[in-house]
């Protein structure tokens, strides 16, 4: 359990469902002694495994005692309004971050972290390009919390290590000298 004297050693998990059982799931949850189960997706439902959708993982979750709470809305990847997506619609990370909903959804996880331990989790199972890692785990790393991925195989991966593997990997598109825009920018992948 985390605690509040413990800030320098705070840390997260973040999870995605993939095409899980609920079982298979759980067990993942249950590996790492998951309390809350933070549900970060702009959508809260899922075309091919329904048993993710809000209402079922919710109920399912409170069976097992694991707390659900929903926060989307807040810290979604994908917002409704256009004034978050560039003209290539792309989510302007950096400016979504800045928003009074996403600082909120942080100060709301930030706070869960310190009494119990929290995964956020959406559908992705490779956090490698998921916005639960290149936007909130970016946004609360800068809180000095280490943000820890659980994988579909149970494993669990932190930062350095997910870094280290993109390092390894050929860039997917070289950029051009007449490329707008810098090389830095903080947006999502698609």
């Amino acid at each position: 359990m985390n605690t509040a004297s413990d800030k320098e050693s705070l840390e997260i998990y973040t999870i995605g469902h993939s095409n899980h059982s609920f079982e298979v799931f759980f067990r993942l949850l249950d590996k790492y002694h998951i309390e809350i189960l933070v549900d970060v997706r702009s959508k809260p439902y899922s075309r091919y495994a329904s048993h993710f959708n809000k209402e079922a993982i919710h109920q399912k979750l409170a069976e097992t005692g694991i707390k659900y709470l929903f926060l989307g809305h807040l810290v979604g990847g994908r917002p409704e309004e256009e004034d978050f997506y560039d003209m290539h619609g792309h989510v302007d990370y950096d400016y979504l971050q800045r928003s009074s909903r996403f600082k909120e959804g942080i100060s709301r996880l930030l706070k869960g972290i310190q009494v119990c331990k929290v995964a956020v989790f959406c559908g992705e199972e490779d956090p490698t390009s998921c916005h639960r890692r290149l936007l909130i785990g970016r946004a609360l790393a800068q809180y000095g919390v280490k943000v820890l991925h659980i994988r579909g195989d149970g494993s669990l991966q932190n930062e350095a290590e997910l870094l280290s593997k993109e390092n390894l990997r050929p860039e997917k598109k070289q950029r051009s000298l007449f490329d707008i825009g810098e090389s830095g920018e903080w947006k999502s992948t698609t």
